[in-house]
């Protein structure tokens, strides 16, 4: 529920032109979220938490993430408002909500103490770690240079842990739900998300960014986008072949492509190749709020995209959170090789 919340108000911060607010409070929730669970699984994969295949208890995902998001509230009350009854009441409050879901795991026998401590304990270090890093790293560099660090690291461990204990059993449960008891109707609007991320989508995509990016003579812009379109794709092709993991077999209401199952070429595109166009969309739209828009319905689209190949079962979530993370990588790397291209020119 949790996840949920902090997109929706994510969005509405977002819509309401408080876009470096909403970064934060999601960026808080998700960091603390994604670092947890990666921990859990690093543990599980080093024997240090053995319990019989089942992911790690330590540390607990719900109170890093409750944390994170508490302390953000917190944060954000403190910093907008002067009032120091105001600062006290939501600061008791924060603690009194971290004290009160910690206990209810620890008495529902889901968590030991030293477990929540140690998501608590996590929630912290990372809220702490990403004020710091919206505080000081002010350059789009920086910020693409620890975009592209982080999501290698994420994808390195997706590669390394796939066939692994404990994300090998959540990728079989998960094929196993979706080919028992996936609704027809979901199956069906998976197919247009799907069909954006296919070969359909990415050459109607390309056509229409090459008519305009020729019709500007914009030669730079031209390379970035090819090489995130295109390259991305040979990566995929090569990686498939490298990892050839065979793809669900418990049934699709699809065909299953021909090619390996890791990583998801689908969730990749619509990472890499959607989120290229949106940026040089993003720069030729003179509004902020049209930007804001763009963005909102970028992210949705290349989510959606990912979220369709698990829906119709041709991919275990595994594959779309590695196609996810190499999209990201590659997004990234593009932009920097342009940065680095357009400083080159100028200085000649």
């Amino acid at each position: 529920m949790l996840p949920a919340v902090t997109v929706l108000l994510g969005l509405v911060l977002v819509l309401a032109g408080r876009s470096r607010t909403a970064v934060f409070m999601v960026g808080a929730v998700a960091g603390a979220g994604l670092l947890a669970y990666g921990s859990k699984v690093v543990l599980q994969l080093v024997g240090a938490d053995e319990d019989g295949g089942r992911i790690s208890d330590f540390p607990s995902t719900h109170a890093a993430t409750v944390v994170a998001f508490t302390g953000a509230l917190t944060v954000l009350v403190w910093c907008r408002y002067a009032n120091r009854t105001l600062r006290a009441l939501i600061a008791v409050l924060a603690v009194a909500v971290s004290v009160a879901m910690g206990w209810a795991r620890v008495a529902q026998g889901s968590h030991a103490v030293i477990d929540v401590l140690g998501g608590a304990c996590l929630g912290v270090a990372w809220l702490a770690t990403w004020m710091l890093a919206l505080a000081s790293i002010r350059s789009i560099r920086a910020w693409l240079i620890a975009a592209l660090a982080v999501s290698l690291a994420g994808f390195a461990l997706l590669a390394v842990a796939y066939d692994e204990e404990p994300l090998a059993s959540v990728d079989r449960a998960a094929a196993e739900r979706v080919a028992s008891s996936m609704p027809s109707w979901a199956e069906w609007l998976a197919r247009p998300p799907s069909w954006l991320g296919g070969w359909v989508g990415m050459v109607a995509l390309a056509v229409v960014v090459l008519v305009v990016l020729l019709r500007e003579r914009s030669w730079i812009d031209l390379a970035f986008f090819g090489t995130a379109l295109v390259g991305s794709q040979i990566v995929v092709a090569l990686l498939k072949t490298s990892f050839d993991r065979p793809r669900p077999h418990l049934g699709s209401v699809i065909a299953l492509p021909p090619s390996a199952s890791f990583p998801s070429g689908h969730a990749t595109a619509g990472v890499a190749s959607l989120g290229a166009a949106v940026v040089l969309a993003a720069e030729r739209l003179p509004s902020q709020r049209a930007r804001t828009w763009l963005w909102t319905l970028a992210v949705a689209g290349g989510l959606a995209v990912g979220v369709s190949r698990i829906v119709l079962n041709v991919h275990y979530v595994t594959d779309v959170l590695a196609g996810w993370c190499l999209g990201l990588a590659w997004l990234a790397a593009c932009l920097l090789a342009r940065e680095g291209l357009r400083d080159r020119i100028h200085r000649v």
